[in-house]
């Protein structure tokens, strides 16, 4: 199934991420928390802190479940539903100006109806955010998602880009 191929990645993903930032920030102190939603599922938080180079951060992951919340069942236009959500999000903000901050996160949705399957999808996006913009850094950055969607389609970045711009925009 999607939903447990998904939550294996993203486990990995967050250990890869934790390993590559300690790897390059060794001062760096991390609080690891494994939390539980009430309502059915939870996650695993790991916060970043007063390293060398990265003054807070997160790289943090969920899977949870129950009963959707009455706003979104009228926004779905659902009866009566159940909902598994599960995703990773990662935020660090540098000690150096001249280093942006990164935003990432990324989700996958199922929705029930009846503990039957009516919908799934997946959502997220990232940004980069300059306190001193350097055209050279969003040139990378923009050139590095490009070939990551290429590779699976190459109408990918340019729809992707479009939807980001409108999501992220300030």
């Amino acid at each position: 199934m999607i939903k447990e191929k998904f939550e294996r990645k993203i486990k990995s993903l967050q250990q890869e991420i934790l390993s590559a930032m300690i790897a390059e920030d060794p001062e760096v102190n991390v609080l690891k928390d494994e939390w539980e939603r009430p309502g059915g599922g939870g996650g695993y938080s790991n916060i970043l802190s007063d390293g060398k180079y990265i003054e807070k951060g997160g790289v943090n992951i969920s899977m949870v479940n129950g009963e959707l919340p009455e706003e979104m069942r009228e926004r779905l236009n659902a009866i009566s539903a159940t909902f598994y959500a599960s995703g990773i999000s990662l935020v660090i903000h540098p000690f150096n100006p001249f280093a942006p901050t990164v935003h990432f996160n990324i989700r996958y949705f199922e929705l029930y109806q009846k503990d039957k399957l009516v919908d799934s999808w997946f959502g997220g996006g990232m940004d980069m955010t300059p306190y001193y913009i350097y055209e050279e850094d969003a040139t990378h950055f923009h050139q590095t998602l490009k070939r990551a969607c290429d590779q699976y389609d190459k109408s990918y970045y340019p729809k992707f880009k479009v939807k980001c711009d409108q999501y992220f925009y300030n």
